[in-house]
């Protein structure tokens, strides 16, 4: 197996390891009625970040699986070979955010470019995969599903005033 073959197979155990962690913290916001923070707000400065550890987890959760669904998705719209589908983590992890963002109201302001063009990659390239794959590929018809519901989760979240 050579080095970029394993450097793929690392990732699904990165995105199961936020499919564990994913459903904890969504669920804490979900009780404490905690939209999710905006990549800027997780990433900014000190003072911009959220007083509430459960948003800044939920944040931070939400940056990792959108960095390593971007990863995948691309992976796969542009060397498919020797790529595994992830679904079951992705869509372990991403229906908690998907909950968390349709059940909880977001904060005020406007939608974030970052955002706004990480979804778009994301419905881009789920359409792209069912395409190449064809609705044959169960496994490739689930990983779209999990993209296009963060996909959604990353359209709702919000850039809170400040």
């Amino acid at each position: 197996m050579n080095a970029a073959a394993m450097a793929k197979r690392t990732d699904f155990k990165r995105v199961a390891m936020l499919a564990l962690a994913a459903p904890l913290g969504c669920a804490a916001g979900l009780i404490r009625s905690i939209p999710v923070a905006s990549f800027g707000r997780v990433l900014g400065r000190p003072k911009e970040r959220p007083r509430d550890p459960v948003g800044l987890l939920t944040g931070a959760l939400l940056v990792g699986l959108s960095v390593l669904s971007l990863q995948v998705a691309l992976m796969l719209v542009f060397d498919p070979r020797y790529v595994d589908f992830p679904f079951a983590p992705l869509l372990g992890a991403a229906v908690p955010f998907l909950a968390l963002a349709i059940l909880v109201e977001p904060e005020k302001g406007v939608r974030p470019a970052a955002e706004k063009l990480a979804a778009g990659i994301l419905a881009g390239s789920a359409i792209y995969i069912i395409l190449n794959e064809s609705v044959a590929n169960w496994q490739a018809l689930l990983l779209c599903a999990g993209l296009a519901m963060l996909a959604v989760t990353l359209v709702r979240v919000r850039a809170g005033p400040g």
